[in-house]
């Protein structure tokens, strides 16, 4: 449903910085209706590096649970 992409650009893995928010993480969010993981990360990449994605592999996802019981998968792809 998420993924996060540890990209590399330079020799250096690049890091999003959410404005007006005390936060940095990843490049990545949400998948949208109808994407396949492919589009999602290619999607994002764009919107939040500006950049284009030659190929990736996975790394490993995580297991989320929510407080009302559901659970949600992030996936982390290089």
């Amino acid at each position: 449903q998420q993924v996060y992409i540890v990209g590399n650009i330079n020799n250096k893995v690049p890091i999003v910085h959410y404005g007006g928010e005390d936060r940095d993480n990843l490049p990545g969010g949400k998948t949208e209706p109808g994407e396949t993981i492919d589009e999602t990360i290619h999607r994002e990449a764009l919107e939040e590096l500006n950049c284009s994605v030659e190929s990736w592999v996975p790394l490993g996802y995580q297991e989320c649970t929510q407080e009302d019981g559901r659970v949600l998968y992030q996936l982390r792809v290089a």
